[in-house]
């Protein structure tokens, strides 16, 4: 009888993982549909959730290469041309130097704050500073601000030749 009821209870599990994988692939996820199923197969401790493919929310991402947008996700923008990415470090400074196609150069998006990323679900705490004040990403890699809308990535804007990205 506690084998049978194992076997019921394992099988019950792994209908619910295979359902709750399944949610993590669609478009629009149903985050509270993949909780409650991972919740009812009893999967409640944080390496347990490691296990099941969890559903993201991806946005306004720029994608170069090849590299494919994921599917459904809202405003992204893709190019087949290549990019190129260069570090040039001294004694005392950090210099950036990136090729872009210029739809991803041109690309620009809205300032980041902790209201547009959310309450992470295992967790369930707000991203902020350490002051508990919410994120704001006003600043780029360089500290230049950003304004209503820039550049997506790294920096506010692309420009061409070098960029100082710090110094000591």
């Amino acid at each position: 009888m506690v084998l049978l009821m194992a076997v019921s209870f394992s099988f019950a599990q792994m209908k619910n993982v295979k359902e709750a994988k399944s949610i993590a692939n669609d478009v629009k996820p149903n985050f509270k549909q993949a909780e409650q199923l991972i919740e009812e197969a009893g999967l409640g401790d944080e390496e347990l959730y490691r296990s099941v493919k969890q559903p993201v929310l991806l946005a306004s991402n720029a994608y170069v290469s090849g590299a494919k947008a994921a599917s459904g996700e809202a405003e992204a923008v893709v190019s087949g041309d290549g990019s190129s990415l260069a570090l040039r470090e001294t004694d005392d400074e950090l210099w950036m130097t990136v090729s872009l196609p210029e739809s991803i150069r041109s690309a620009t998006g809205p300032v980041i704050s902790t209201a547009d990323l959310g309450q992470p679900r295992i967790v369930e705490e707000y991203f902020e500073n350490p002051d508990g004040s919410p994120i704001v990403v006003d600043r780029d890699i360089t500290g230049a601000a950003r304004g209503a809308c820039s550049a997506r990535g790294p920096l506010a804007a692309y420009g061409d030749g070098e960029v100082l990205i710090w110094s000591k």
